[in-house]
């Protein structure tokens, strides 16, 4: 009685074929390059209430991250890639929309009274 499914010694010692090898060929470009920007993978939106006396960290680090556009409203908010930081680091005013393109984390406070910063945050990847 004979197996289909078993192998014989022919189909297991069958060599594998080994692909030709490839040869580099250098490329030098001169002048300008067109390129395009892919289409981000997907995107998420918030507001954070924030007031003077809290720091709140609004985004992770994460090497995804395409960009991330903030803008302040109802009053200045204090930026800062850690939460020491954010107490005294960068101002953005009411209404400026801030682009960032790093993949670090950010902490925000609100820079006098109580104020809201709306994200949105692109990723290349899900």
């Amino acid at each position: 009685m004979h197996d289909d499914t078993i192998p014989d010694a022919d189909d297991l010692l069958q060599e594998e074929e080994v692909p030709a090898k490839m040869t580099a060929i250098p490329v030098v470009v001169e002048g300008p390059a067109r390129v395009q920007l892919l289409p981000t993978r997907s995107a998420g939106m918030r507001s954070w209430p924030l007031t003077a006396d809290q720091v709140v960290r609004v985004l992770d680090a994460d090497p995804r991250r395409r960009r991330a556009v903030l803008q302040a409203v109802g009053g200045a908010v204090r930026l800062g890639t850690s939460q020491a930081a954010a107490r005294v680091g960068a101002q953005i005013a009411e209404g400026t929309l801030l682009t960032l393109t790093t993949c670090d984390e950010v902490w925000a406070t609100a820079a006098l009274a109580d104020t809201e910063l709306s994200i949105i945050n692109e990723q290349w990847a899900e």
